[in-house]
């Protein structure tokens, strides 16, 4: 997770990208963030052995080629979740899992070593969360030593467990402590008992699930929690993304000064069908990414599901920022998916995707596609035309999220005329970088880039407003202004110049 500078700092020029999967995975944490670096931290926070997820083949795929940082949220179907119930002479002490699903395997032991005589209400709790049920390998533990039945004590189980990340108490609590925890057989000190097994439904995940909700922090809107999110990938349980949490993330993306990287739809089995879908839809959007055609799997390879090539198409863009910069990304490149694909496609093909806002694969030896077009779904005309080039949007994304995050300081400090000239210096710093690195062109640095103060909207009490203009090929400048107030900033494009057209 990745900290927005403050003021004064510098605003990086070169990054690693942040790429996030939202979708179902086997057990952990829902609704939250968790940043995932290689595909053993997936497995270990969020994999069962012998289960292989979508988000787990997506991720695979990401750090096969060059992909560095991930950040994935679980959703799930359900919000049911395992029990424990420890056993006791006056009832029984009642822990859920934090954690929905059928896969989080968790136990737990009471026992009463080093209770002093007399404080019968007192008892020591061991949770232990585990690889599997078949392989009890002990990955998290809590310890709760002391703790009490009793509600007027300072160690009251139910405040004890109050920042548990395993479990949570359900009332009533017991009037009396749980029994020892005792199997047949077992000595006392490896005896557990474990959460019930009687798992029989399991939900697939809906548009809705996907989404979340705002006020809540889950599903899309745990990424609030995270400062960057350069690129998302909705990974539904089935085939591809429904309409309704396609409208809500791409709605999100622009918020975020985000791409979303989606599956083609599942009739697109031909170049034709694409062509006649894309011209009876009057969908277009410039921050939403896919290709034709879809991988199918290979013979053998054990999958009961369409495979994917998204990990492997946000990885390769993940690994060329890095290298290059967002603004160098090359219209063709080779991505690595392991994969067949579903149709093999001409120039003149790829040509007409590449005009309907469609990325083309093309199968090649050795494990690898080459992608061609790098395109947006956009397909409008006026202001928005120049977004259907995704090197162009990217870097417009890039730039505008920089600054919409960096100058956020602006808007906690009182006197705006100091504020304003240490942003313009922090802003002008950044432009001047991405002119020296190549990203803007231009003769000069005052044919490259502006930042001027906004006439119309500067001076409102608690709001600093400003543009920002840059030249994006020869001949062609887009200027944007951002408006910050105490709860945001918003970033509008408000120019899109034939030629380019300095302000003061």
């Amino acid at each position: 997770m990745l900290e927005a500078p403050s003021r004064g700092q510098l605003i990086p020029v070169r990054r690693e990208s942040v790429v996030a999967f939202i979708g179902s995975a086997p057990r952990g944490p829902t609704g939250i963030p968790v940043a995932i670096r290689t595909v053993e931290d997936y497995r270990r926070r969020f994999g069962v052995p012998g289960h292989r997820s979508r988000v787990q083949d997506l991720l695979a795929q990401f750090f096969d080629n060059g992909g560095t940082n991930a950040i994935c949220v679980r959703v799930a179907g359900s919000d049911r979740r395992h029990r424990i119930v420890m056993s006791g002479i006056a009832g029984d002490l009642v822990l859920h899992a934090i954690n929905p699903g059928p896969h989080e395997c968790l136990r737990a032991s009471v026992d009463y070593d080093a209770i002093p005589d007399g404080e019968e209400d007192r008892f020591n709790l061991v949770i232990h969360r585990l690889m599997s049920r078949d392989r009890p390998i002990v990955e998290e533990q809590e310890i709760y030593r002391a703790v009490s039945v009793d509600p007027l004590d300072p160690d009251f189980i139910l405040h004890a467990l109050v920042d548990s990340e395993l479990v949570q108490v359900v009332a009533p609590i017991p009037l009396m402590r749980p029994d020892v925890t005792r199997c047949p057989g077992v000595e006392v000190g490896g005896s557990y008992e474990y959460a019930d097994d009687d798992w029989r439904d399991v939900t697939a995940l809906n548009d809705y699930d996907l989404i979340g909700c705002n006020t809540e922090g889950t599903g899309l809107f745990a990424l609030d929690r995270v400062a960057i999110v350069d690129m998302l990938c909705l990974v539904p349980d089935h085939d591809e993304v429904g309409p309704v949490a396609l409208f809500a993330a791409e709605r999100y993306c622009r918020e975020r000064q985000s791409l979303l990287f989606c599956d083609p739809p599942a009739k697109w089995v031909n170049v034709g069908e694409v062509v006649r879908d894309r011209l009876a839809s009057a969908y277009s959007s410039p921050n939403v990414v896919t290709y034709f055609p879809r991988p199918v799997a290979r013979p053998g390879s054990g999958l009961n599901r369409s495979p994917s090539a998204l990990g492997a198409f946000v990885g390769c863009l993940a690994a060329e920022d890095v290298r290059h910069g967002v603004w160098s990304q090359r219209a063709t490149f080779d991505i690595r998916c392991r994969v067949n694909l579903a149709a093999t496609l001409d120039e003149h093909d790829r040509a007409a995707l590449r005009r309907l806002g469609v990325n083309a694969l093309r199968e090649c030896f050795g494990g690898y596609a080459q992608s061609t077009g790098l395109v947006t779904m956009e397909r409008s005309s006026g202001l928005a035309a120049g977004w259907s080039d995704m090197r162009r949007r990217r870097l417009c994304l890039f730039v505008t999220g920089s600054i919409a995050r960096a100058t956020r300081w602006a808007s906690f400090v009182d006197d705006i005329e100091l504020a304003w000239t240490d942003l313009r210096a922090q802003v002008e710093e950044f432009m001047s970088a991405l002119f020296d690195a190549g990203a803007l062109p231009g003769a000069g640095a005052k044919e490259a880039w502006y930042v001027t103060r906004d006439r119309e909207l500067g001076g409102d009490p608690g709001t600093t407003d400003f543009i920002v203009g840059m030249a994006l090929e020869e001949g062609q400048f887009m200027a944007f202004r951002f408006a910050h107030d105490r709860l945001q900033c918003r970033v509008h494009p408000v120019a899109w110049q034939p030629g380019i057209a300095l302000a003061s």
